[in-house]
């Protein structure tokens, strides 16, 4: 802390919280409520940013006026290996309106990640947006996707500029069968916000439930675990008819 206390001296815009470990969700909502700033872009503990990003993100978003700018990100692994994962897939183009971006991310199963995305503070604070807390798998979904929808223009920059590192140790090998089973609760989250937007995301919102669950599945720990079976099953066949049409 000594290092961090030194910054704050050095420059005020730089401050330190410090709170009470309630979860990730805790502490976003603790930095949404203080920022004061024009952008809000979250790293997690373990993680690191490449040195231009930031002022990359920052750049093309005013450049372009942008009120979302998304990037490509690298899942770096504990034995040297890394994996390129595209912040947008299947699509040539980088400047999107909301509904056009939130429909690709949808249907391509785009990673729902906050940290490869950098949003305008006023989206936060102009719709009272912030992080579920009664959810601890599968929250950033429910608020990027929330995000996204107020989003006036999407910006896509085709560049890994954030280094997700994979932690042996991470929430999907550790939480136990009722926790894993909150996905399920995060696309009903948004099937009840889009309710009350008056707009059917009905369609989009399955076929992207379905891509994510389906990938979710295969992880070991998730295939042998009966309650997220169980819970699997029901969400299918209470949801059947959208899956097929």
């Amino acid at each position: 802390m000594m290092g961090i206390d030194r910054l704050t001296k050095e420059d005020q815009r730089i401050k330190v919280i410090t709170k009470k470990n309630e979860g990730v969700s805790s502490a976003r909502n603790v930095g949404i409520k203080v920022a004061t700033g024009k952008y809000i872009q979250f790293i997690d503990g373990d993680d690191w940013g490449e040195k231009d990003f930031l002022k990359s993100m920052y750049e093309f978003a005013e450049k372009e006026n942008l009120d979302t700018v998304v990037s490509d990100y690298c899942e770096d692994y504990f034995d040297g290996k890394k994996k390129i994962k595209k912040g947008k897939k299947k699509s040539e183009k980088i400047i999107f309106d909301s509904k056009e971006y939130l429909k690709d991310f949808f249907y391509n199963g785009d990673a729902p990640s906050m940290c490869n995305k950098l949003f305008k503070t006023s989206l936060y604070k102009e719709n009272n947006i912030f992080c579920p807390l009664d959810i601890s798998l599968g929250e950033d979904l429910v608020t990027t996707s929330k995000l996204i929808y107020f989003s006036k223009k999407v910006g896509y920059l085709r560049k890994v500029f954030y280094h997700y590192r994979q932690n042996p140790q991470s929430i999907i090998n550790t939480l136990n069968g009722v926790t894993k089973c909150q996905i399920f609760k995060c696309f009903d989250l948004l099937k009840f916000f889009f309710k009350e937007q008056n707009e059917d995301w009905d369609d989009s919102l399955y076929r992207f439930s379905i891509y994510h669950l389906n990938d979710f599945l295969f992880f070991k720990p998730v295939f042998t675990n009966k309650e997220y079976i169980k819970g699997y099953k029901s969400f299918f066949y209470k949801n059947i008819e959208i899956f097929f049409i």
